[in-house]
């Protein structure tokens, strides 16, 4: 196993290995929504608490050679693998809406009853899946389709911009107007909504 000290030094969220908490490991095993795949044993839990968490890990998985799961909720088949490690979003589950712009930033963590809960206040909506505990990122990298896809097309449809995390451990945007540039922020997703008149939100 990989020696985790250096990582857990710069980390501002938990490393959880079986070996120093047998408890915190089982719960987060058990947690997974999908019993079937509860026998793989992963390495380690990492639970980010920032997108430089995100870019520190990935790039120590890099540097080790290590297979790594990204989850949130935890309802994928690909939530946990043999000897992986996991990286779980869901402490990155913000949610703020510019009600003026219709648009949500949603952190990569959020869950389908976190934008709901935000965007009902302002009576607004996004196409987004039936079941309330999917993870909205995931969920949208599929494509994304929901009870409002007939009136307002998939998830993915309504998705104005990406802030993501490559392979390097750089942190960049992707839209239609802006692919790869290197910025600083929140790992997020830009989300058109709809509401009251409906008009095309452009990417802030």
């Amino acid at each position: 196993m990989a020696d985790f000290s250096p990582l857990k030094a710069i980390l501002s969220g938990n490393i959880i290995l079986k070996s120093e908490n047998k408890k915190a490991y089982q719960q987060e095993v058990d947690e997974t929504w999908n019993g079937a795949i509860r026998a793989r044993k992963p390495d380690a839990f990492i639970r980010v608490a920032t997108v430089e968490d995100v870019a520190n890990t990935v790039k120590f998985c890099v540097q080790n050679e290590l297979e790594m799961c990204v989850c949130a909720a935890k309802n994928s088949d690909f939530s946990l693998a043999e000897g992986a490690v996991v990286m779980d979003l869901s402490d990155l589950n913000t949610v703020t809406v510019d009600v003026e712009g219709k648009v949500a930033v949603v952190g990569a963590g959020a869950k389908m009853s976190d934008v709901d809960k935000e965007t009902a206040r302002h009576c607004l909506v996004t196409p987004l899946g039936s079941y309330s505990e999917l993870g909205v990122a995931g969920f949208t990298l599929l494509g994304g389709t929901g009870f409002l896809s007939r009136s307002y097309g998939c998830t993915s449809d309504n998705v104005l911009e990406f802030e993501l995390v490559t392979i390097s451990g750089d942190v960049i945007k992707a839209s239609e107007d802006e692919k790869s540039r290197t910025i600083l922020g929140n790992e997020r997703l830009w989300i058109k909504l709809w509401g009251g008149d409906v008009h095309e939100i452009s990417a802030l």
